[in-house]
């Protein structure tokens, strides 16, 4: 079986809209860059993060949920 390359891919979920403002997106962006770039995966698709912003105790998340989707069709 030949190696397969290894992707990561950048979700970040605000709990405030309010964080959107400030630089709560950048760090979390900062940091999903320094992590796939520490484990040689880049990020997929082609630098995007998938932002949205729901509190911790909500189950409904449709960036999440399209995300997911769309990873397992790749």
């Amino acid at each position: 079986m030949e190696n397969q390359p290894v992707y990561s891919v950048g979700y970040i979920r605000l709990s405030d809209p309010s964080q959107l403002l400030g630089t709560g997106d950048e760090n979390q962006g900062a940091a999903l860059r320094r992590t796939s770039q520490q484990y040689n995966a880049p990020l997929w698709p082609s630098d995007e993060f998938f932002t949205e912003t729901f509190t911790g105790s909500s189950h409904n998340r449709p960036v999440y949920d399209a995300l997911f989707n769309k990873i397992k069709v790749a």
